[in-house]
């Protein structure tokens, strides 16, 4: 991941950031640039852009607020936290493969920087729904695991030989367009590496959703509540590996 470093030219200058206690993740609710991010903070009186970081859709990661800085994103907590903004509304769109992929490795490197800081969404802390009901958290915040299946081809061939999917062609379609389908799929392909074969137990949307949430599949369990019951394929795939016995 390379981070493209900005100048902006700051009202004033922001004092510094003595502790890292969270990693807060916004969505911009618009489309834009690092700069219209700069320019619309400047115009709320703030000394300038108020994130740290700063992700488009097409991947590409600015720096924002000097990360040593007390930020302009979480009222109340922006003295002990890093904020992290996604370009989009992902109220109502899905973000990209490749803005995923960023943001993985975005926060796979801040964990590196601050390991007991914990991932939060804007959400958390406030009564706004950023960073939006589509904003895949889990998949951006679970680390990848030395020999995890990433590649879609992999991952679809796996779930199909354990007997998880039947029509391969439409997960290599649903996981290449869907980063919620791409994450749910790889995270369940590697589960079932030491996994047993299904049994049919778990039915309601709210079952499926508390087990998956248990065996630290998903974390962000309103989220998929929603998904499940907007999305039959992704209902079947997630009924499919939270009836799967764990391996004992």
């Amino acid at each position: 991941m390379t981070i493209i470093e900005k100048s902006y030219a700051f009202k004033s200058v922001p004092p510094n950031r003595l502790r890292t206690d969270y990693i807060v993740l916004h969505h911009m609710a618009a489309n834009g640039s690092a700069d219209d991010v700069h320019r619309a903070h400047l115009a709320n009186g703030w000394a300038g852009i108020g994130y740290h970081f700063f992700v488009r859709k097409d991947g590409r990661v600015y720096r924002g607020r000097p990360i040593t800085k007390v930020g302009a994103h979480t009222q109340g907590y922006n003295s002990q936290s890093v904020g992290v903004c996604f370009e989009g509304n992902f109220e109502v769109e899905s973000m990209s493969n490749a803005q995923l992929q960023s943001g993985r490795e975005l926060v796979a490197y801040l964990r590196q920087m601050y390991p007991l800081a914990q991932l939060k969404k804007h959400g958390s802390f406030s009564f706004t729904a950023c960073p939006g009901k589509n904003f895949p958290f889990d998949a951006i915040t679970s680390p990848s695991l030395p020999g995890e299946l990433t590649e879609v081809a992999d991952i679809v061939s796996a779930l199909e030989k354990v007997g998880i999917i039947t029509n391969p062609e439409l997960w290599m379609v649903k996981c290449s367009a869907d980063t919620n389908a791409y994450w749910l799929a790889r995270k369940i392909a590697n589960m079932t590496k030491k996994s047993a074969e299904p049994q049919s137990r778990l039915v309601t949307v709210n079952d499926i959703v508390w087990e998956l949430a248990e065996r630290g599949i998903i974390t962000d369990k309103s989220l998929w509540l929603n998904l499940f019951e907007a999305d039959k394929d992704l209902y079947w795939l997630g009924y499919k590996a939270a009836n799967l016995t764990e391996a004992r």
